[in-house]
């Protein structure tokens, strides 16, 4: 996000809107074995927290030029 404040600050012209979008799949009963519950049980994988536990925040990102 940082970036992209760096980015927008140096822009003119242009509107940001986002809307954060949270999800919780961690109810889910996984039947059949997927290349993301493969990769979820590898340590490395799974300390950098992402989606780890299968619930998070997505932030979607609207960027209009005037």
């Amino acid at each position: 996000m940082s970036k992209l404040r760096n980015w927008y600050d140096k822009q003119t012209n242009i509107s940001i809107d986002y809307a954060n979008v949270l999800f919780d799949e961690s109810n889910i009963n996984i039947i059949n074995e997927t290349q993301f519950t493969k990769y979820n049980k590898i340590r490395k994988w799974n300390s950098w927290k992402i989606f780890d536990n299968m619930r998070g925040v997505w932030v979607l990102l609207k960027i209009i030029k005037m």
